[in-house]
């Protein structure tokens, strides 16, 4: 595992996501979000950070062209609610958008946002 947000990069950076698990080849982003408050937390502030944190990787060449990325939103539930499909597909549509933000980065991408990770 290798922490990423204020510990690769400085707090003066843009967000990042907290941490990247490296399993063989295979990079899996993960960002962590809990709601005391609500029903659960929104992961709309997740996928900015993921999005900046993929990016960079692929930016500096971690990442290749066309190389599968693992994104995870752990967003705290404090319920086990199934998401809504229909909810799940915008939100990885818009994690891609932000991905690209502008230039062509060619990933193949798998998105999970649940209460609890299960990284396989």
């Amino acid at each position: 595992m290798l922490a990423i947000d204020k510990c690769l990069y400085t707090s003066a950076d843009a967000e990042r996501c907290d941490c990247v698990l490296i399993i063989a080849d295979q990079l899996h982003f993960i960002e962590f979000k809990t709601s005391e408050t609500t029903r659960h937390a929104n992961p709309g502030t997740c996928l900015d950070q993921l999005a900046a944190s993929i990016r960079d990787f692929f930016d500096r060449e971690i990442i290749q062209a066309n190389e599968t990325v693992y994104a995870y939103a752990s967003v705290g539930f404090s319920k086990q609610i199934p998401q809504n499909g229909a909810h799940w597909r915008d939100q990885s549509v818009s994690l891609q958008q932000k991905i690209q933000q502008g230039a062509s980065r060619p990933i193949r991408l798998r998105y999970c946002s649940e209460s609890e990770l299960q990284v396989k």
